[in-house]
């Protein structure tokens, strides 16, 4: 008997080892295969624009290194127009506040768009459950700041969120995104200064171009600057315009300040929004001495890092009005992920940050902030002095 118990013993152990194996050859053939399929689908979308992968449509817009132009051919003097029966004669750049739609090129997932099989994305992240106006809406509606996502390849530039997941938008390529609000600029010259944040998405999970082991170099970022040359030309205000004789841009806002607003209506201030290793690739570089984007302030970049960020304000407050106080340009947002905090939204509309960012288009923004500074009525843009 004792035998025989035994027996069937090692026999259930085997038959437990044989079930636990085939269980698990079935589970790694099954992730192996998700893999291959995978791979075979990241080798597809290089080849489509519907999903970011493919660069026919923007490769007529990249510039070449060898036709290279240079900030100190293209940037046009700032405007001696001072005028000071005009409101923007009396005010200086930084003491302007305005406002922005987070990702402002911003499309929804939808089940008849081009990427309508991840239209299903909006129950897990509902965060990207948002769709702006376009790029010439927002700016007839009165905003000035503008935020861009980039994912770059070697021939092209393109705007979108997260690849395959998130990556519908009002313009494809980085030059029809610019040159369509050129086009606006043309036509209302007399603007307010339009500020535009570049940020490079560099991560795996944003890029199949990063997955597959490729990496941003000082080439993409030479590469935003040209389109941005090219399409704007004089109008941008580049760092070396607003430093001047002086070493650092710090030096030269806290000395001659920052320009009258009037001086730079109609122009353009192009940012990198980025303070990590971007950042330092980017200083690092072998034309630093003649940049066309403007800095964040990080502790190695705080002598012309003089654009600044917080992301929630709330108990930030202190840091924002010190780091404005210095002279910097400083961005927040009010809310993220379409969620209305009352808290958040007074903490940073109190503070003293200048571009104020939202995701929410059915709370208007300019409506809570006219209540904290003077609006400037010869204009009607989202723009106010606080």
């Amino acid at each position: 008997m004792k035998e025989e118990r035994k027996m069937k013993k090692c026999t259930c152990s085997l038959k437990s080892c044989i079930f636990i194996f085939c269980c698990c050859f079935n589970i790694i053939s099954a992730v192996c295969l998700c893999f291959f399929i995978y791979h075979c689908f990241i080798l597809l979308i290089f080849t489509l624009d519907a999903y970011g992968g493919s660069t026919s449509t923007c490769r007529s817009y990249f510039v070449s290194a060898d036709n290279y132009k240079y900030t100190s051919n293209i940037s046009n003097p700032l405007s001696t127009n001072n005028a000071s029966n005009i409101s923007g004669g009396r005010y200086r750049m930084n003491e302007a506040r305005t406002i922005g739609l987070h990702n402002s090129y911003h499309i929804m997932n939808s089940l008849f768009s081009q990427t309508s099989w991840a239209a299903y994305m909006f129950v897990f992240v509902s965060a990207w459950s948002y769709t702006h106006p376009s790029l010439t809406g927002q700016l007839e509606q009165g905003y000035r700041v503008f935020e861009i996502d980039i994912h770059a390849r070697d021939d092209a530039l393109m705007v979108y969120h997260i690849q395959l997941f998130d990556q519908l938008t009002t313009c494809y390529c980085l030059s029809e995104c610019i040159n369509e609000i050129n086009s606006w600029s043309d036509a209302n010259p007399w603007h307010f200064p339009i500020i535009l944040e570049f940020e490079y998405k560099y991560y795996w999970y944003e890029d199949a171009y990063i997955y597959q082991g490729n990496k941003i170099q000082f080439k993409h970022i030479l590469a935003l600057e040209q389109e941005l040359i090219n399409v704007f030309g004089g109008k941008l205000v580049t760092p070396q315009l607003l430093r001047g004789k002086y070493s650092t841009l710090l030096e030269a806002i806290n000395v001659t300040k920052w320009p009258i607003i009037d001086q730079v209506r109609g122009r353009v201030f192009a940012v990198m929004w980025d303070d990590t290793e971007l950042l330092d690739i980017y200083l690092e570089g072998d034309r630093a001495d003649e940049p066309v984007l403007f800095t964040l302030y990080t502790s190695d970049n705080e002598l012309n890092g003089v654009f600044d960020k917080s992301g929630n304000p709330v108990g930030k407050q202190e840091i924002i009005n010190s780091s404005v106080e210095t002279g910097r340009i400083l961005r927040t947002r009010v809310d993220s992920r379409l969620e209305y905090n009352p808290e958040r939204r007074n903490v940073g509309l109190n503070s003293k940050a200048q571009l104020l960012i939202t995701d929410l288009l059915d709370r208007p923004l300019f409506e809570d902030l006219k209540n904290h500074c003077y609006v400037l009525t010869d204009f009607s843009e989202y723009v106010c002095i606080g």
